[in-house]
């Protein structure tokens, strides 16, 4: 019967299929109210999930919400469409009940605390940061300083936790007035650049890439040159790392897979199969910001 539908040129109509399954053919996006110029990160899992959900037959309805908001956007309180993807950010604690409350098979990008009985897509964030620290012990650094994402966030906390404690490790442990908390933009990279450049570190560690092209940019200002009097890494290998001069080390994590990959997990739930949470392999990319002393 397949071979004579092709000989046919018939191509199923999934819209019609979704129908009659009593489906609606869509799945919802919700990620932060951001400016994705300036956030590619964001950009990159909205790729993955179009991506994924056209392989699917599916459209994406994207909704932009600020983590102000008091509760949750009606797609995820009332349903709608066939399943929900949601972006971690910080929620207050209506919005988090709203989405634990969801009638709608749902999967979260990213971590957050509350909502740890979610289906979850992440990135090793613990070898990640790691990885960074055992990079620039071995390239001889011992006196470095770290910009730290937002500790409200999961995903930041685990970064700054596990760098610390891998330097600890090292036995090359990093003072309390080396670490300076952002807010994951490229403005709180260079502010947060500022307020430990009298402290002198050989390397710097950025917990995200914004950060550290914020970070380069104030060592820059301040007449320091990358990687010739301080070293630099970032995380997320966003595109802009490339573009950089020099080019960032970092760690990659791969948002367009995470983005498909919460596709892949969000059918199996509609399915009605299981959906174990998955972590998304990381790498550490070196490039030409880091050097040895």
């Amino acid at each position: 019967m397949k071979a004579v539908a092709q000989s046919l040129g018939y191509q199923a109509n999934h819209a019609a299929r979704s129908l009659a399954k009593g489906r609606t053919g869509m799945v919802a996006l919700v990620v932060p109210e951001t400016n994705l110029i300036q956030n590619p990160w964001v950009s990159l899992i909205i790729t993955g999930v179009c991506r994924a959900a056209r392989r699917t037959g599916r459209s994406v309805n994207l909704w932009m919400d600020p983590s102000s908001a008091d509760r949750a956007p009606d797609v995820v309180r009332h349903g709608g469409v066939d399943g929900l993807i949601v972006m971690a950010s910080e929620f207050g604690t209506q919005w988090t009940e709203d989405v634990r409350s969801s009638p709608l098979p749902t999967v979260m990008i990213g971590e957050h605390a509350a909502l740890s009985e979610l289906t979850t897509v992440g990135s090793d964030n613990d070898l990640g940061a790691r990885l960074v620290a055992r990079h620039v012990h071995e390239l001889g650094h011992r006196h470095v300083g770290v910009l730290a994402g937002p500790q409200v966030r999961a995903d930041a906390r685990v970064r700054l936790a596990s760098f610390l404690d891998e330097m600890d490790r090292l036995g090359a442990p990093v003072p309390h007035h080396l670490v300076v908390e952002g807010d994951y933009s490229l403005g709180s990279g260079l502010a947060g650049l500022t307020t430990i450049l009298d402290e002198r570190p050989t390397a710097v560690f950025a917990a995200n890439d914004l950060m550290a092209a914020g970070a380069l940019r104030g060592l820059r200002l301040a007449g320091l040159s990358v990687p010739g009097d301080v070293s630099l890494v970032g995380f997320d290998n966003l595109p802009i790392g490339q573009d950089l001069e020099p080019a960032l080390t970092t760690v990659n994590q791969d948002p367009v897979t995470m983005g498909e990959v919460a596709v892949s997990l969000m059918q199996s739930m509609i399915d009605g199969d299981s959906a174990p949470s998955t972590q998304v392999p990381v790498e550490l990319i070196t490039r030409r910001s880091t050097r040895a002393i």
